[in-house]
């Protein structure tokens, strides 16, 4: 996936799973062969590999550091680079002195948004100087700030909300000692309405039930349900109309309204009250 889809995916939460991003080439050359037939120039494509839950908001990638190593401790190369987010490609010119044609080299790839680590993976890829290899895939895994949740919990829990509304969700986490994290990001889906980067659930203007779900990007999810109905807009009336009753007797019906929302269904959970306005006489329960 190029680098313009990661920044959408980093700040958006609406997109599905990301599975790689960002085609870097990292050229080695030497100065100088070891030997006949030894060393020269080789070029290495590098090509990160995101995991399932890979999604951050509102964070956006725009630099990169890679360091080549030759096993065990010979630091080759250690170059970051800076690039736009809307890139489609990175190329990394980057010295290092071959020993022989083809060697096998540690490559450690960080992918940063600003100054914070985001993504980090280390792999062994075979370097050989000459014509440039295909992608080698280095698989990245997240390492920003709330990599140690173990818990998410999604609020408000199991709310309503009318017709084109909006409401701001909101996610508390904890690490497996039951602390509170301080910092940490999610992504927000909705199966219904919108949501945004920031959790802003936006209502449908049809009656639903939604499911608005936020994931860490170490994949700890939870999900909440929102109920989205018609505002109240009729009131109806039922029964207990034109009755009459000796002073101080109870009316021997009740008195039944409905509340119908805009769309002309009945609107479930809207409070009534009930009063007497004229004649004397008084309501008992007068809120329902």
């Amino acid at each position: 996936m190029p680098v313009a889809a990661v920044r959408r995916l980093v700040r958006h939460a609406l997109l599905t799973v990301a599975v790689s991003a960002i085609a870097m080439t990292l050229v080695t050359c030497t100065d100088s062969p070891v030997g006949p037939g030894k060393g020269g120039i080789a070029y290495v494509r590098l090509q990160p590999v995101f995991d399932a839950f890979s999604r951050v908001a509102p964070l956006t990638l725009d630099r990169v550091r890679v360091v080549v190593i030759r096993p065990r401790t010979d630091t080759l190369a250690d170059v970051r680079q800076a690039f736009s987010p809307t890139a489609t490609s990175v190329r990394l010119d980057v010295p290092v002195r071959l020993e022989q044609t083809t060697e096998d080299l540690e490559v450690n790839l960080e992918l940063y948004a600003g100054s914070t680590l985001l993504f980090a993976g280390t792999d062994t890829i075979p370097v050989t100087a000459g014509t440039p290899n295909a992608a080698a895939p280095i698989p990245v895994t997240y390492k920003g700030p709330g990599q140690n949740v173990a818990s998410l919990t999604v609020l408000p829990r199991d709310t309503t909300v009318f017709f084109g509304a909006a409401i701001d969700m909101q996610a508390s986490a904890v690490d497996s000692q039951q602390a509170a994290v301080a910092q940490f990001y999610v992504s927000w889906t909705a199966t219904g309405g919108t949501i945004d980067a920031s959790g802003r659930f936006t209502a449908p203007s049809v009656r639903d039930t939604v499911f608005v779900k936020a994931v860490t990007p170490t994949g700890i999810m939870d999900s909440t349900r929102v109920f989205i109905t018609a505002p109240p807009a009729t009131l109806v009336k039922v029964s207990g109309d034109a009755q009459s009753a000796s002073i101080g007797v109870r009316l021997p019906l009740p008195l039944v309204v409905r509340v119908d929302g805009s769309d002309g269904r009945p609107a479930p959970g809207v409070l009534v009250s009930f009063a007497a306005i004229a004649g004397g006489g008084s309501v008992d329960s007068a809120t329902y």
